[in-house]
């Protein structure tokens, strides 16, 4: 770690643009992480793993996607799994946040450019508060994450020891904290589908870890603001001026309306598709945990409780949308973000109703962003279309379960993939080395972010000092 804090300053002090540092530490990351999981040390003697099933692990961990061509639980020795964990901690957060927290711990101290980029990467406004920015996100992740592990605790089944469950509960607890989906059982959470303290622990500490980090601490603010009002004698009442009075910002609102809306939504549809289908048998009380947590786990965690290769076309499609949309702005999760997804929305609504300005909240929206959220889904959804292109093309000939690949699977995982679920159809380890390749890079491309990704290749060309004349075109 403190050699990545020194690579980090001099990366910092570079020409570099921040979307280049951010491709480079997840680049950096996943060599160190291929080169731990080939070491003999990282798997049984009797089941080495090849180089490729190294690097797609080590991407999978590091971009918090999930997907697996071996059993983690049972392909992987304890050190193995403890690199896989953190990797998957330092990617969700990533190395670039974990390195300026370990520069202020060692008395390096974060310089001017250093608190630029950092102001970059973690998209804050105030220069000033990226310092403390940076250790709540840290303290925050590690509290959720060890009080998680301790509600976990008395779930596990089975003929563990106290170290054992100590062990499952931590490496359960970051993953859904992380949004990661790596589970120490090849079925995941299935034999613990009617456990209704699994399921809920599971989807707060995901939700929690998908909603970001701006708001997480603007809830913070106002919950304490409310608390001060209250007229408990242990209370600190302060009266506030109404300027003074911290509120929910418009970012805040649109990420937990869209993630509310998402979650129900999504586990009714689920419930109505599925119901007489793979949750058939299952009790309404069951069926309905169930499908929440499906609803929960497809926007970027990748658990289940089901068997996932078991849905049905209409579901797949179904759970492949919510893959696209993902988590939310300064998450652990991917996708193009519920934010993106909303701001699609709102400019819809806009040119339904014919207004000249972007609104939502009673607020009015930078055209801006629009233009950003049209430029990333775009960009998604081209990248899906051609990796899942590529897949189909180099897994024309593989043979799976007495079947060729069929393009519902490799459609389902691109997006899976793309989305850093790791959610399956369970095609994945059958992969030939070019299609693993593929999803390899997809993930990357879906973890970084595909505008994050355009910016960091192509040059940036300077304002030019005028305008061509303006002319309409025929649309739709």
């Amino acid at each position: 770690m403190i050699q990545a804090v020194e690579t980090q300053r001099k990366l910092a002090h570079t020409r570099f643009k921040p979307a280049h540092l951010l491709v480079a530490s997840f680049v950096f990351i996943i060599l160190i992480g291929t080169v731990l999981l080939y070491s003999p040390r990282a798997t049984p003697r009797e089941a080495p793993a090849s180089f490729v099933d190294s690097v797609f692990t080590a991407t999978s961990a590091t971009c918090v996607t999930g997907l697996i061509v071996r059993d983690t639980g049972k392909d992987f020795t304890p050190f193995g799994q403890l690199v896989i964990l953190v990797l998957i901690q330092i990617g969700g957060l990533g190395l670039m946040t974990f390195a300026s927290f370990f520069a202020m711990i060692l008395g390096v101290g974060m310089g001017f450019k250093d608190r630029m980029v950092m102001q970059d990467v973690l998209n804050e406004q105030t220069l000033g508060r990226v310092a403390g920015l940076i250790v709540y996100i840290l303290v925050l992740t590690f509290v959720v994450e060890a009080v998680g592990a301790a509600l976990l605790y008395p779930v596990w089944k089975g003929d563990l020891s106290t170290g054992g469950r100590i062990h499952t509960s931590i490496f359960h607890s970051i993953s859904c904290f992380c949004n990661a989906g790596f589970c120490l059982y090849r079925s995941s959470f299935q034999h613990y589908q009617t456990s209704t303290y699994l399921n809920v622990v599971a989807c707060l500490l995901i939700v929690l870890g998908g909603l970001g980090f701006a708001v997480h601490r603007n809830l913070l603010q106002v919950l304490r603001s409310a608390w001060r009002k209250l007229p408990l004698p242990f209370s600190r009442r302060r009266l506030l001026e109404p300027t003074q009075r911290p509120r929910l910002s418009l970012h805040s609102k649109i990420v937990l309306w869209v993630t509310v809306v998402l979650i129900v939504g999504g586990a009714g549809v689920v419930w109505l598709l599925e119901r007489d289908g793979v949750m058939r048998g299952m009790s309404a009380g069951d069926k309905v945990l169930a499908s929440t947590f499906q609803s929960v786990t497809a926007r970027t965690a990748g658990f289940n409780t089901i068997d996932t290769s078991k849905l049905s076309n209409a579901s797949l499609v179904f759970v492949s949308f919510l893959m696209f949309i993902g988590a939310s702005p300064g998450s652990t999760g991917g996708g193009i973000k519920t934010v993106t997804f909303a701001m699609l929305l709102i400019a819809i609504v806009t040119a339904m109703r014919h207004r000249p300005n972007f609104e939502a909240f009673h607020r009015t929206v930078p055209k801006t962003l629009i233009n950003r959220a049209v430029v990333v889904a775009t960009l998604a959804g081209g990248m899906i279309v051609t990796a899942t292109i590529l897949l189909c093309f180099f897994e024309h000939d593989t043979m799976i379960g007495g079947a060729p690949v069929q393009l519902r699977q490799a459609f389902f995982e691109v997006f899976s993939a793309f989305g850093t679920v790791g959610l399956s159809t369970g095609i994945t380890p059958m992969l030939t080395s070019a299609g693993k390749i593929v999803i390899i890079i997809t993930m990357l491309v879906g973890r970084i972010g595909p505008l994050t990704l355009v910016v960091a290749l192509a040059q940036r060309l300077g304002r030019s000092a005028y305008d061509y004349p303006e002319e309409s075109i025929m649309i739709g």
